[in-house]
């Protein structure tokens, strides 16, 4: 309201410059107060759109999209939208970089052996729109923790997986170069599917170790 009332008393001085110059067929009054009421009108219109722009950092992305009806989304990563209430409704998800340590103990592969694995996962939302659509879907709406926690169980029941068909398929020799071999492969697709993509993974360890009975 400040910045309003100093543009008009900006303004104020054309209004009155309003008296007719002697000998000149110009009435610069009456030129003055429409010219200065249009800039006004201009500044006024651009002040309150301003207060409608919503920016989006290039770590987080806007699910854009119309309020009450069947969503024609839009999604808007490192930009601007004009978000007008009661028209439009947003949603934000960030798009920064998680690394998740997974740590699963006694994992028993059969009455004998069991496997420990402790990894890191460096994963995120992806920026792509098709991946956006699906990771809306499914974290809209969740705090970035619940969102960790539901990545979390996601790869911890992938790695169960994985141990389980290495076990079953083949002896454990050479078991750790498997895992190898499968686990990124099987995290970037089962990811994909809720609009995560893999960055890195780093295992730290993987040691099987004799159940006794």
């Amino acid at each position: 309201m400040r910045k309003i009332v100093l543009i008009w008393l900006f303004l104020l001085p054309l209004s009155l410059f309003g008296e007719k110059i002697e000998g000149s067929s110009l009435d610069f009054g009456a030129l003055a107060t429409p010219l200065a009421g249009f800039i006004f009108a201009l500044i006024l219109f651009g002040f309150f759109m301003s207060r409608f722009i919503k920016k989006v950092p290039a770590e987080e992305a806007m699910d854009l999209f119309r309020t009450g009806r069947s969503m024609q989304n839009k999604y808007i990563s490192n930009g601007a939208a004009i978000v007008v209430p009661f028209f439009h409704d947003f949603r934000i998800l960030s798009l920064k970089s998680m690394s998740l340590p997974i740590s699963l103990k006694k994992i028993l592969v059969n009455n004998n052996l069991g496997v420990n694995i402790d990894l890191n996962a460096t994963v995120k939302i992806d920026s792509n729109p098709q991946m956006l659509a699906k990771a809306f879907e499914v974290f809209a709406g969740k705090t970035e923790d619940e969102i960790r926690a539901n990545i979390v169980n996601i790869l911890q029941a992938l790695i169960r997986e994985i141990i389980f068909g290495i076990y079953i398929k083949k002896s454990s020799e050479g078991s750790l170069e498997v895992f190898n071999a499968n686990v990124l492969k099987k995290f970037e697709t089962e990811l994909a599917k809720v609009g995560v993509s893999v960055i890195f993974i780093n295992i730290k360890n993987f040691s099987e170790y004799d159940v006794k009975i």
